[in-house]
Order: structure tokens, then C-alpha cells, then sequence
């Protein structure tokens, strides 16, 4: 019984799945961040490559 006691606090303290938890969700954050930021700025950019091609015709 101890030996199982010492095993299950021992798979209580492992934290090294965590590790790969929090990388995980931060390149998550950070490709949806990124997605947001091209979409909202894609319009604006399209708009001004327009705007230069008809002014060179």
C-alpha cells in the first residue's frame, strides 16, 4: 500500500506534461492572434494595391 501511495504522489508532482500543455496553448494563442491580425489588416492592404494599380494605368 505505501509503495502505491508513493507512486500515485509521485504522478501527482510530475509536471512535465504540463510544459508541453502551456506551449501548446501559447502557439495556439499566438496563430489565432496572428490569423485576427491578417484578416483585419488584409482589406486595407488589398485597398492600397488598387489604389496603386489604377494610378499607374
Amino acid at each position: 500500500m505505501s509503495k502505491m501511495n508513493s507512486r500515485v504522489g509521485q504522478l501527482l508532482r510530475d509536471e512535465t506534461g504540463a510544459t508541453i500543455l502551456e506551449y501548446g496553448m501559447l502557439a495556439t494563442l499566438i496563430a489565432l492572434l496572428a490569423i485576427v491580425f491578417l484578416t483585419a489588416i488584409g482589406g486595407k492592404v488589398s485597398n492600397v494595391f488598387s489604389t496603386a494599380d489604377s494610378q499607374l494605368l
